[in-house]
């Protein structure tokens, strides 16, 4: 056959005087079979519909019994609506990301069962009629939040095809999706290492992302997550965990097994206490759980010898145990807004301490053996004390700045 796979709309503008066309030699494949097999009459009246879009920019092909959407419309970049209603269409083809003027899209009482990704790149797009469809993907709790969520959806699992990270950040999801579970396309996800739902509603963290082992970092901050199932143990390639501002008063067990992590981030939730799990991981070298209602640190934190950064701001701690002298990898430790009375001896040994926050506790003095944590023997430069309850001359000193305070209680040794 002939190469020729569409013929120009202008055709149309030809009725009546074009009453015969002969095309059984080309090979149309662009154009839709069920009008090529009506005749010349049929094809010439749709390319006459197709050529008076250039005005209207709408084309209707509502019920025509199409089974799949005729090609060269990918080509008519400035269509603003199409309306393919109460067709037979098993599917909506990718190139619909083509017609960046779209803004209308009708498909409702058709076969489609799920929406392409490139419907994302319809940029103009603002109303999708989807009534009547059963659709797999994307699921309702998308679809019932517009289009602009819906083209964000099929976005990101379309970023996330055949790589390594997946966001579904700030969708408003209050599950796992359906869709991203077993192995349906969109839940192949065998390599995936970071995984983002920060910004969402969900309750629980699903159980289903614990089935992801290449994990690496897991973020599900800023959600209203109130327990984490045990079989997140299952994670052992994760390194970040970050769940911070959730409603977590506790965690499994298993979360000691979890013996790759690096940093994990509880800010924000309800710990009275810091896990005993978390303890017994030896990797940490991050732990953040300001802004909780933690009231002591249990000695067992003593365990974590490769700790450098340790943030227990806005809590309820009244002391220190002697046992934090043995975290000695400590470059931070962050313990402001708490109410603290004393600090022990025992963080002499901290010396490669750089930063040390204690502002806003009820301190009435510190261990002279602090001052030997100032270089060159020690690394602190940057200590914080300021809203305390230190008397003179020590609250004078603390005027001058962390260099002065510290020689003045090495002073005091």
């Amino acid at each position: 056959g002939n190469m020729i796979s569409v013929l120009p709309s202008g055709l149309g503008l030809l009725v009546p005087s074009l009453s015969d066309l002969k095309y059984d030699d080309y090979e149309l494949s662009q154009l839709p079979s069920e009008i090529l097999q009506e005749g010349t009459a049929a094809l010439l009246a749709y390319l006459a519909m197709c050529h008076d879009t250039i005005q209207t920019k709408c084309l209707d092909l509502s019920d025509r019994g199409f089974q799949t959407m005729p090609r060269h419309i990918g080509e008519m970049l400035h269509l603003e609506e199409i309306r393919v209603s109460h067709n037979h269409l098993a599917e909506l083809p990718e190139w619909i990301g083509t017609l960046k003027a779209l803004r209308i899209l009708r498909l409702d009482h058709t076969g489609i069962r799920a929406l392409p990704f490139g419907l994302a790149d319809c940029a103009s797009l603002e109303m999708l009629d989807l009534d009547g469809l059963a659709l797999l993907s994307p699921p309702a709790q998308i679809l019932a939040k517009g289009v602009p969520i819906v083209k964000e959806w099929l976005a990101r699992l379309r970023e996330a095809q055949g790589g390594h990270r997946l966001d579904l950040s700030s969708l408003g999801l209050e599950d796992w999706p359906a869709q991203l579970r077993g192995n349906t396309a969109e839940g192949k996800y065998v390599r995936l290492e970071r995984l983002n739902l920060l910004d969402n509603i969900l309750t629980h963290l699903p159980v289903e992302i614990c089935d992801l082992s290449t994990l690496l970092e897991l973020s599900v901050g800023y959600n209203r997550i109130v327990s984490i199932h045990p079989k997140i143990g299952a994670l052992e390639s994760l390194q970040r965990l970050l769940l911070p501002f959730n409603q977590l008063a506790e965690l499994p067990g298993t979360i000691s097994l979890l013996q790759a992590l690096l940093l994990v981030n509880l800010d924000g939730n309800q710990f009275g206490e810091v896990p005993d799990g978390l303890c017994e991981i030896t990797s940490l070298t991050e732990l953040r759980m300001n802004q909780n209602k933690i009231r002591t640190l249990p000695p067992a934190t003593a365990q974590l010898v490769k700790l450098q950064d340790l943030q227990l701001a806005y809590n309820d701690l009244e002391l220190l145990p002697r046992e934090i002298g043995f975290n000695t990898s400590l470059t931070k430790l962050k313990v402001s807004y708490n109410r603290l009375v004393n600090v022990p001896s025992e963080v002499m040994n901290l010396t490669l301490l750089k930063d040390l926050q204690l502002t806003h506790n009820n301190l009435t003095g510190l261990p002279a053996v602090l001052g030997a944590l100032a270089p060159p023997a020690g690394a602190l430069t940057d200590l914080a004390l300021a809203a305390n309850q230190f008397k003179a001359p020590f609250s004078h000193i603390l005027l001058r700045g962390t260099g002065a305070t510290l020689r003045y209680l090495r002073e005091q040794i």
